[in-house]
């Protein structure tokens, strides 16, 4: 039982790393679909009656624990896709362990493909080695080199920027326009 157990935590690990997805509320479960069984999903506190603090308290938990497991590079070196769901904290000074969180990606994720953060996290983002980047902000995408996907979210002056991005989109084989 012992060489099944390390096959099995082998085949598990990359499957728990390789598509993450940080949201405020946890999907919830039913026995009829398994919604979120092709993602690991850091969600909040699973409760009808939870007060706001409890659910920032349980989110931080469980990314200061994702943190310290993508310190180490066999973990890390997993990680394909991340998504961070609109405003995952109730607390707007609670966004610090969201940077904290893609700093470490930008240290030791060097494998990440597909990047779907708020705008107002893309700004600290410096990654560039993804592959598919959805943005409103096409001015955060100028330092990416791999960029094969890209999904904007139309704005009146998306038309006068996108020249300057366009150098930077030598290796685009999709481009997703959103205008709403």
């Amino acid at each position: 039982t012992a060489q099944c157990s390390k096959k099995l935590h082998h085949v598990s690990l990359e499957r728990l790393y390789k598509r993450i997805c940080i949201r405020k509320d946890p999907v919830y479960h039913s026995n009829i679909w398994y919604i979120d069984c092709s993602w690991t999903t850091v969600s909040g506190y699973r409760s009808l009656h939870k007060r706001e603090d409890q659910n920032d308290y349980i989110i931080h938990l469980k990314l200061d624990r994702l943190i310290q497991s993508l310190q180490n590079v066999k973990y890390s070196s997993l990680v394909k896709e991340v998504i961070i769901l609109d405003k995952v904290f109730n607390y707007e000074d609670s966004n610090e362990q969201l940077l904290d969180l893609i700093e470490t990606l930008e240290d030791k994720a060097k494998n990440i493909e597909v990047l779907d953060v708020p705008d107002s996290l893309l700004k600290a983002v410096s990654i560039t080695s993804p592959k598919k980047i959805v943005t409103d902000d096409i001015d955060q995408i100028k330092e990416t080199k791999n960029l094969k996907s890209l999904t904007i979210q139309l704005h009146s002056n998306t038309e006068e920027r996108f020249p300057s991005v366009l150098p930077s989109l030598n290796n685009l084989e999709e481009l997703i326009l959103i205008d709403e």
